[in-house]
This record gives structure tokens, sequence and C-alpha cells, in this order.
């Protein structure tokens, strides 16, 4: 598998695709169909880690997900950003801090840890003003 470089918003944000169709192969895979045409199964069961994927270990909850907005997202709310899906659609790996943190402790390492990227300042807003 390709590694992206997740901090580099640019290759990031290309990848911003948004889910048209999706279908549940077997598993914890899911076949997915993107708006450029990208299409491929993807597995999820190294990615359901956290709180809200927490009942998408039982199989039959796994399978009631649903293309809503630019992705998939299951009835608890419990959704994948479009770039992660695309990226895993065309076989590339996300990058360290996005790799479940329990593999990470598996192997005796320490989990990784998320860096965040700056945030903009949003410009003061202007109030709108009605013509007399």
């Amino acid at each position: 598998m390709i590694t992206i470089d997740c901090e580099n918003f640019d290759e990031w944000i290309r990848h911003f695709v948004p889910v048209v169709k999706a279908r549940y192969v077997r598993d914890y895979t899911i076949w997915l169909r993107f708006k450029d045409g990208v299409e491929g199964e993807v597995d999820f069961s190294e990615d359901l880690w956290g709180p809200a994927f927490e009942p998408l270990h039982d199989i039959e909850y796994f399978k009631k997900f649903k293309v809503k907005g630019t992705s998939i997202e299951w009835p608890n709310g419990a959704d994948f950003a479009p770039e992660f899906l695309h990226l895993r659609a065309l076989g590339w790996e996300p990058c360290k801090h996005l790799r479940p943190k329990r593999a990470a402790a598996k192997k005796g390492r320490p989990a990784a840890r998320v860096k965040r990227m700056p945030q903009k300042s949003a410009a003061p807003r202007r109030r709108a003003t009605r013509p007399v």
C-alpha cells in the first residue's frame, strides 16, 4: 500500500470526492463508487475503533450504513471523511496518525498523537445593511 502525507493539505483535499453509491460486500468490507468514477472495496476491520464505531463491531449493525451527503453514515451518526474513503478505495493507506491507536498499542509502542493543523483566524463579520 502507498501512504499519503495527511499533513499536506493540498494532497489530502484533492481526494475530497463524494461517495455516490455503496453496497455491503462481506465481513467489514464495503464497495464504494465516487463521483469521479473511482470504485473499489474498502475493508474497515482495522478502522472501527473509538466509541462512535463500537456499535459497528456487530456485523448486522455494520450493514446498516447509507450514503449520506458526501460519505457513508451509520444510524448512530458514525461516518468517515470522504477523503479517507477515496484514498482507501484507491488502495492507499492513511498516514501514521490516522491509523488505529490500538494497533500501535498492541505492538508495545505508545499510541500515535494527532497533530492539529493551525486554524486560520476568521475575518471579522460585517453587519448587513438594508437599502434605505
